[in-house]
């Protein structure tokens, strides 16, 4: 669909009403997509899909703690069959040792492929208000989703930080689109009769 093309969607795009149409549209697009995808998500073998996107298309040895024994059973199978991983292709052996491998070695499905977070049910992840449902802290690097520990800026409303450290650390980067944000936020509350009858979740 045409509005995924136009780049991402962040902080600032939220804030420019130029862009809401295009936002609501990805919003549909999601909510089409969840409608088949969620019934069947299953939080106990979440990696799978990440797993094998891993084992398949890429050469890369990124992975978390939860999954290392996935990761070294598949690079030593792969080995042993003659599977050069940093080669492209072989695409139907690869995934013929992932589909054995990851029979063998359960552990580490219920956490997430690169960064060890326990997956949550998709219907766990909601928008506060119907248009902006960005999370994690918002200081670029920090890979923290925990939502009791979140918290506003509190002039903006809009970003989240799970420490006064990250908050401090992004400040430059904030300072810059705060005001913005914080104006956004009230040009969303009015339109949320609008969004309604548009949410995804």
């Amino acid at each position: 669909d045409v509005a995924l093309i136009f780049g991402v969607i962040d902080d600032l795009t939220y804030a420019d009403k130029t862009q809401h149409d295009r936002i609501l549209a990805v919003q549909k697009i999601v909510r089409d997509l969840r409608d088949v995808f969620d019934p069947q998500f299953d939080v106990k073998k979440g990696a799978y899909p990440q797993r094998a996107i891993f084992a398949v298309c890429t050469g890369a040895m990124y992975h978390g703690r939860a999954n290392c024994s996935f990761a070294r059973k598949f690079s030593e199978v792969c080995k042993e069959r003659g599977i050069n991983l940093e080669e492209r292709g072989n695409f139907q052996k690869r995934y013929e040792v992932f589909d054995m491998v990851s029979e063998q070695v359960p552990k580490g499905l219920d956490k997430s492929y690169g960064m060890d977070m326990e997956f949550k049910s998709p219907s766990d992840y909601k928008s506060d208000d119907g248009l902006y449902f960005a999370s994690g802290c918002a200081r670029s690097g920090c890979y923290s989703y925990a939502d009791d520990e979140l918290k506003f800026c509190s002039s903006c409303r809009v970003v989240k930080y799970c420490s006064k450290e990250c908050q401090k650390a992004d400040w430059k980067k904030h300072k810059l689109q705060c005001k913005t944000l914080a104006a956004s936020r009230n040009d969303k509350q009015k339109i949320q009769e609008a969004l309604r009858t548009f949410r995804p979740w």
